[in-house]
């Protein structure tokens, strides 16, 4: 009969352990597969990339799970939505392990043995240039918690693979045509996403696929790209970089952008240098300075832009006409 008790007891056991392990989420994970244990004298070993779980290290803060062998799951966050965050720490909702260039400080929770201080009196927890973390943390209910050391040696690292998208084939900022064709790149990036000015983002797309633009309206416009690496950690829309790029369709020479050269481009091009006219009063866009319409870029119109559009009408009506 005991022999039944205690087969069950223990058959329940596993079962709970089951679920305890299904029970937390699995995460990506940016620690280092091959560097990732601390040490604790209660706790046991921690694993802070195990099977299931993991921790994941942004610019600014920690989420994720850590594995102890003796207490279980240790909670590095309230906190699960990635990019950018800082836990104020103060609440049941807002806990969690912040990053600040090379320190880190906050609570991280353990069912078993309560809060965890990552920044403790007489301790605290860092990590280098490398990606290695250094120093204690501190439970009251079991004690420090060891990040490295030299004899055994071992230690947790983090894998700085962050993706960082960019555009790698800028083109000239003012483009004379209404579509471009683009190329992401970066760092750790396996995909993306972009948006143009204040629209939305597009869905998740391959990174050897390139942006193509079309029907773009004139003007000047802000294109944002943030990436996506191989563990699904995508990088936060506010340090995404804007590429600009302003849309004139008109030709140089085309002084009254009427979207032609012709006579009276040359005639208005004469009177604005006489004085007799303000080329302002003749412009589509009034908006328009006149560095940006005259051919030869001395920021004026000149005697030049008059031989250059003459020259240009001669060179259309000698071309064949088409039937």
């Amino acid at each position: 009969m005991l022999k039944k008790i205690f087969t069950h007891d223990i058959y329940c056991i596993w079962i709970i352990l089951l679920i305890l392990c299904i029970a937390v989420p699995g995460s990506a994970s940016n620690i280092d597969p091959d560097n990732k244990h601390a040490w604790s004298t209660n706790a046991g070993w921690i694993s802070f990339r195990p099977q299931n779980g993991g921790v994941t290290v942004y610019n600014d803060h920690l989420e994720g799970y850590a594995w102890a062998e003796n207490i279980g799951w240790i909670k590095l966050g309230s906190y699960t939505g990635g990019g950018i965050h800082n836990y104020e720490n103060t609440s049941a909702d807002n806990w969690g392990v912040n990053r600040h260039t090379d320190s880190l400080n906050g609570y991280a929770w353990s069912n078993t043995v309560g809060w965890i201080n990552f920044s403790p009196a007489n301790g605290g927890v860092s990590i280098d240039t490398e990606g290695k973390f250094n120093g204690y943390a501190w439970s009251e209910n079991t004690g420090w918690i060891k990040f490295s050391n030299e004899e055994p040696a071992y230690y947790v690292a983090w894998q700085n693979n962050l993706p960082v998208a960019a555009i790698i084939d800028l083109p000239q900022e003012t483009l004379n045509e209404n579509s471009v064709t683009l190329t992401v790149g970066g760092s750790n990036i396996t995909a993306y996403k972009y948006k143009l000015d204040d629209g939305e983002y597009s869905s998740e797309t391959d990174a050897e696929t390139k942006i193509v633009l079309s029907e773009l309206p004139e003007g000047t416009h802000k294109l944002y790209v943030v990436g996506k690496n191989a563990e699904g950690i995508w990088q936060d829309d506010s340090s995404a970089i804007p590429l600009s790029l302003t849309i004139d369709m008109f030709k140089a020479g085309d002084i009254d952008r009427d979207g032609d050269i012709d006579l009276s481009d040359a005639v208005l091009g004469l009177k604005v240098m006489a004085g007799i006219e303000d080329i302002q009063d003749f412009l589509i866009n009034p908006d328009i300075e006149i560095s940006e319409i005259d051919v030869n870029g001395d920021g004026k119109i000149g005697m030049q832009d008059i031989i250059y559009i003459l020259n240009m009408i001669l060179t259309n009506q000698s071309q064949p006409q088409s039937t």
